[in-house]
């Protein structure tokens, strides 16, 4: 991967995400948290001491909180914004089990691997490149987890033509991915659509995990394992 142009954001990376966030009732801390949950419930043990990368960590809150809920293991943060490596490192210099990096770590294997919303920065020419780069970092029996936006959801597009992140994107449909994965040898797990109330509907929450096969959620969750 090459440099996104995130440099630019990685002083007021949350000031800049938040206002574009409005419209759900929640603010990018909600977000980041909701991701947790799903890792927990899918795909981590908090008891486990893994080796784990955080593919595209940007400024790290979603690794911090990876690195706090399973402290036997490593987390591994990387991201080609070397501005974002650096507020990382800083803001949670204090994690001992947390490292981040402006290079993939050369040689590291990993039980599991996350990419937040990361694959609709990817020129799509590069997404296949990518995914089996993904692959060969992965242990055997370990765990690849993408999370994306949902071109399918109105407020999701309302979201990624307003952000200033999104400005050079392109949306990556989760059936595209899922035939990426076929192509390199990769086994989908699970496939499940997320984040479907805002704020004012947060009592519907509790019926989430009801609407996976759903294809309104505003993002969905791939699990893939070799």
């Amino acid at each position: 991967m090459t440099d996104l142009g995130f440099d630019k954001f990685a002083a007021g990376y949350t000031e800049t995400l938040d206002p574009c966030l409005k419209f759900s009732g929640e603010s990018s801390d909600y977000f980041v948290q909701y991701k947790l949950r799903c890792l927990l419930d899918c795909v981590l043990d908090q008891g486990a001491h893994l080796e784990i990368l955080d593919f595209g960590c940007g400024v790290g809150k979603l690794a911090s909180l990876v690195a706090g809920a399973v402290p036997g293991s490593v987390v591994h943060g990387y991201d080609v914004s070397d501005r974002s490596v650096e507020a990382a490192r800083r803001e949670f210099s204090a994690v001992e089990n947390l490292f981040f990096h402006a290079s993939l770590p050369p040689a590291t294997q990993y039980d599991l691997i996350y990419a937040a919303n990361v694959f609709h920065h990817v020129k799509p020419e590069e997404r296949p490149q990518v995914l089996l780069d993904l692959k060969q970092s992965l242990k055997s029996g370990g765990r690849i987890v993408i999370f994306e936006h949902n071109p399918w959801n109105p407020l999701t597009l309302h979201l990624f033509y307003t952000c200033p992140f999104d400005k050079d994107a392109k949306l990556v449909f989760r059936f595209e991915l899922v035939k990426m994965a076929a192509r390199i040898g990769l086994k989908v797990v699970l496939r499940r659509y997320i984040v479907f109330f805002p704020h004012f509907l947060r009592g519907l929450r509790r019926f989430e995990s009801k609407l996976g096969s759903v294809p309104l959620g505003a993002q969905y969750m791939l699990v893939l394992s070799l």
